[in-house]
Formats: structure tokens, C-alpha cells, sequence
């Protein structure tokens, strides 16, 4: 078996006691991709693609629809904007071309932060940016129904669906930050930037959610439905 992990830092930790580890170790599964912290919904769609031929199921971590998309394909958050220490750092000189006429885009740090400021300042709409994130999630689900592949849809925040119902994939009715995340016992907003937690789930939690997500996969029906989580996660 080979399962593809897609999304944000809900799924970029996959050691033995996270759930998708645990999700390998149970299927002897090899795990393709893994999520980035802060990553766009669209580069999580591209790792998603990248790796659509060789895998069994996907699990796909829908984030918000704020963050950026760029060529750099750089985690770019509307809280944390960009940190430097935090994220990649290109040291090439590669160029990415655009096409209408727009110029090459060569990285460089400070002019990107400066644009990345601006552009949630002045130019940043969120009507724009959840019908944008409607149609990635429709892209999405396309190439999953295209390929005959099992997939799973986890919402991590409460605008990860903005008006949206899926047709093609089993979803979880739960958010994972609001709904269980935030609700663990030891849970401090105020050190949610240096969060510890595997998944930003406790160990307990990890384990509730590979429970969950292997019970899906045991019963092997992937017809379109939304799934009740709360019995996992009392």
C-alpha cells in the first residue's frame, strides 16, 4: 500500500506516534508525501498530483484560504507572513518565468516580504480567495475521481469548506484546529507558533485520528459522505 499525505502542518509530522505513521505502520504502507507548515492549498494540490500514479489512498489536509501561492512554492501564511529561519531558503538565482508579459521572478527575501505585506494590506480579498479555493478544491476532487483513486478530506480550519460540499471523497465532519486541537487540555493559544504537539494533536489525539481514518479504510466505502468524528474524539 502507498497512501500520499497532502496539506499543511496538520500532516507534516509522520514518526511512529503521529497518526499517519501510525496509519503506515498498521498497512506496512509506504508513505509518499507528507504536508508542509503554512503550505497553500494549491502547492499542496501540486504534491498531490506528483504523486496521484503511485498511490493507493490520499489523505488530504484542506488548510484555509489564505495563504499564498508563489513560484518559490514557499509556505506564505496571513498570520505569520513569512520567517525566514522558519522557511526554506533559496540560494539559487534560478528564474521563473510568467507568462502576459509579467517579468522573470528571481527570489529574494526582502522583496518578497515587502510583497507579501502589501499584497494582504492592499490587495488580499477574501471573496476572491474562497472562490479560488472552491475551484482548487473542485480541481482536486476531478483528478481524484479521474484517476479512481480513495481519498479522505480533513478540514483544518472552520473556512476550510467556505460553501463547499464535496462529491467525489469521504470527509470528516470535525475541525482539527477549532474542534480538537484547540479543546486539548493542554492547548495555549499563545505558543500556538512553537507548538510541540505531533499534527498539533497530542499523542492521545494522534491516536483517536488513526483510529478514525482507519476505520475508513477497513470498511472500504468511499462513496461521498461526510463521517461523524465525535465517538473518536469525546
Amino acid at each position: 500500500m502507498k497512501i500520499a499525505f497532502c496539506g499543511d502542518s496538520f500532516v507534516v509530522d509522520t514518526t511512529d506516534l503521529s497518526w499517519p505513521g501510525l496509519l503506515s505502520k498498521e498497512y506496512n504502507a509506504e508513505i509518499l508525501c507528507k504536508g508542509t507548515s503554512g503550505l497553500s492549498l494549491f502547492h499542496a494540490y501540486e504534491r498531490m498530483v506528483e504523486n496521484i500514479n503511485d498511490s493507493d489512498y490520499i489523505i488530504f489536509c484542506i488548510t484555509d484560504p489564505s495563504r499564498l501561492s508563489n513560484p518559490f512554492k514557499l509556505p506564505i501564511t496571513i498570520n505569520q507572513g513569512m520567517d525566514k529561519n522558519a522557511f526554506i531558503e533559496i540560494r539559487d538565482d534560478k528564474q521563473y518565468s510568467h507568462s502576459h508579459g509579467i517579468l522573470p521572478s528571481v527570489f529574494n527575501y526582502k522583496e518578497l516580504q515587502t510583497a507579501v505585506k502589501y499584497y494582504y494590506k492592499m490587495l488580499y480579498d477574501d471573496s476572491h480567495m474562497e472562490t479560488t479555493h472552491r475551484g482548487l478544491l473542485r480541481e482536486i476532487e476531478s483528478v481524484v475521481k479521474k484517476n479512481n483513486k480513495k481519498c479522505i478530506f480533513l478540514k483544518c480550519f472552520t473556512e476550510s469548506f467556505p460553501d463547499y460540499i464535496p462529491e467525489n471523497v469521504v470527509w470528516g465532519n470535525l475541525y482539527l484546529y477549532e474542534d480538537i486541537s484547540m479543546k486539548e487540555s493542554n492547548f495555549d493559544a499563545s505558543t500556538i507558533s512553537k507548538d510541540e504537539r505531533k499534527n498539533h494533536l497530542n499523542d492521545k489525539n494522534n491516536y483517536n485520528m488513526y483510529l478514525f481514518l482507519k476505520d475508513i479504510i477497513d470498511k472500504d466505502d468511499f462513496t461521498s459522505r461526510e463521517v461523524k468524528m465525535e465517538r473518536y474524539f469525546e
